[in-house]
């Protein structure tokens, strides 16, 4: 998550944040990060879901893809 937050600090609120991962699963985006062997990167892997489920909520702007990797 701390990889997700730095990368996108500036372009969201805390409260945004918040309000679109706690409809999300936990334990979903923990399988999902566990399961996704496409980089090395453990920090990236999360990140990258994590911005999956937060893009997948209704409403407000989708944020871009700004991982390096």
């Amino acid at each position: 998550m701390a990889l997700f937050v730095k990368t996108y600090e500036t372009e969201m609120s805390d409260k945004t944040f918040v309000s679109r991962l706690s409809q999300a699963d936990p334990d979903e985006i923990n399988r999902r990060g566990r399961a996704d062997f496409s980089t090395s990167s453990v920090a990236l892997r999360y990140a990258r879901v994590i911005l999956e489920k937060y893009n997948g909520q209704r409403g407000g702007r989708k944020l871009p893809y700004r991982f390096n990797g």
